[in-house]
């Protein structure tokens, strides 16, 4: 990991609200990273006008698709997001924030022959790559190039950015807006709590997760809804870094996903006694690790709805009788 390029990307990029492919967002950590060169060789950055850069093919495709990377490319230069500047005060005393909605890219050209992607960044985003004085946030190139889901990029951009301090806190519907989904319909009514875990928090973490275990990652996360009386309202990301060695992080883990699990799916008031019981056997057995395995897949058939919530709760009840003595 330590030899592996790290980008630095400014908070206001981090932050900024934008809705963009996988293949779209190799193409602008690229820039990122490009620029981030530049700078380390102490170009001037008045010297910055719309810059040209390349790309191999090869390094924009999945499988060969490329009439996909084709598409992206397309809608790249088309695609623009929204920068909201701090409030600014005008003569009556009034403030209202000020805004710059800009893409990344002018115009791509590709050129068979050379296997190389041509393109242009617009100078209008130099600012925004250039003043890192602002706040930063650093993270891995070959991660970010590495992740599937462009839900998983945008998390673990977060993650990198929260670091530090070990937790990101965010309002459920915040996260939405930043992810640019608030308004689809699975994100919206009774199931959308769980249709965001499943399609977008749980796929995050289970790549980055992944990477993290192969050694290619230096963090990963665990998560908890939190309730405003009886709704939940916010979301709770605990990050674990090689940076922050003090965490127990698989102990802390899986004691979070157990008790995730009971919460969301033992939920009737007469259930809770033996919610406690299977809480207080698994400690006092140090079984959460082994529990949250055994149980993971159940979960996972019922999230694709081969089996019923009935079902899962038989199978948890067995699983606790036969091989912790829980009942």
């Amino acid at each position: 990991m330590s030899n592996t390029p790290t980008i630095i990307q400014p908070n206001a990029i981090t932050s900024a609200r934008y809705d963009y492919s996988v293949t779209e967002k190799k193409v602008i950590y690229r820039i990122i990273s490009h620029i981030q060169d530049k700078m380390k060789k102490g170009i001037d950055e008045t010297l910055f006008g719309d810059l040209i850069l390349f790309i191999p093919m090869q390094d924009l495709v999945t499988s060969s698709h490329y009439n996909r990377v084709k598409e992206d490319l397309k809608t790249l230069r088309k695609k623009s997001f929204e920068i909201i500047a701090p409030e600014q005060i005008d003569k009556s005393g009034k403030g209202e924030h000020g805004w710059l909605d800009v893409g990344f890219v002018n115009w791509t050209e590709y050129n068979k022959n050379t296997g190389m992607v041509e393109f242009e960044v617009s100078r209008r985003i130099m600012p925004y790559l250039i003043e890192l004085a602002k706040g930063f946030t650093s993270y891995s190139l070959q991660v970010a190039l590495s992740l599937k889901s462009a839900y998983s990029q945008r998390v673990y951009e977060f993650c990198c950015r929260f670091r530090g301090t070990g937790v990101w806190n965010i309002s459920i519907e915040e996260f939405k807006t930043l992810l640019l989904i608030e308004n689809e319909k699975a994100y919206i009514g009774k199931d959308a709590n769980g249709n965001l875990k499943k399609r977008v928090i749980e796929v995050a973490k289970k790549e980055i997760k992944a990477l993290y275990d192969k050694g290619d990652c230096d963090l990963y996360f665990v998560y908890d809804f939190k309730k405003t009386g009886k709704v939940f309202t916010d979301i709770k990301f605990k990050i674990f870094s090689t940076q922050n060695p003090n965490h127990e992080p698989q102990k802390e883990e899986s004691r979070q996903y157990v008790f995730n699990f009971f919460r969301d799916h033992f939920r009737e008031e007469h259930e809770q006694p033996f919610v406690k019981k299977a809480m207080t056997g698994l400690f006092n057995k140090n079984g959460f690790n082994s529990f949250a395995s055994k149980i993971s897949g159940k979960l996972e058939q019922f999230y694709d709805f081969k089996i019923k919530i009935d079902d899962l709760k038989r199978l948890t009840r067995h699983i606790l009788k036969e091989d912790y003595q829980i009942q």
